[in-house]
């Protein structure tokens, strides 16, 4: 997936997020379909998962700090893409490794939607200010 300017939520930390993001899901989807070793693998999956949490924590402190109407409705937003991701972590260290395309596809449709639909919400109201 490629970073387009109208991904641009105006706060220049989150756009960088998101752009690691991205780079980050691509990282996994070469490392699943270039024969890397399944540890590898698990590794770029925890690297993923784990920016992915301090990327939410550093929206939703934002959020809060200037007293954004939507936290809530984004917080939960955030807790059902964890609760997801985290279900897809389980079945991959269990052994089922054929999820990685099904977690590709995921992340990217669902990076897309919620940077276009969701954090869009917040881009007037945060736009411009400090993290």
């Amino acid at each position: 997936m490629q970073w387009k300017p109208e991904f641009s939520v105006g706060v220049e930390a989150f756009d960088q997020d998101h752009k690691i993001l991205f780079d980050l899901v691509d990282q996994f989807e070469i490392a699943g379909t270039t024969g890397k070793s399944r540890e590898h693998i698990a590794a770029v999956l925890d690297t993923l998962v784990d920016y992915t949490k301090t990327h939410f924590k550093r929206e939703e402190d934002m959020m809060e700090k200037y007293g954004y109407a939507g936290l809530q409705a984004h917080r939960h937003a955030h807790s059902r893409l964890a609760k997801q991701v985290t279900d897809f972590c389980t079945l991959y260290e269990g052994g089922d490794t054929s999820i990685t395309n099904d977690l590709v596809a995921f992340m990217n449709n669902w990076l897309q939607i919620h940077i276009l639909d969701e954090d869009m919400d917040y881009k007037e109201f945060l736009g411009g200010k400090e993290v």
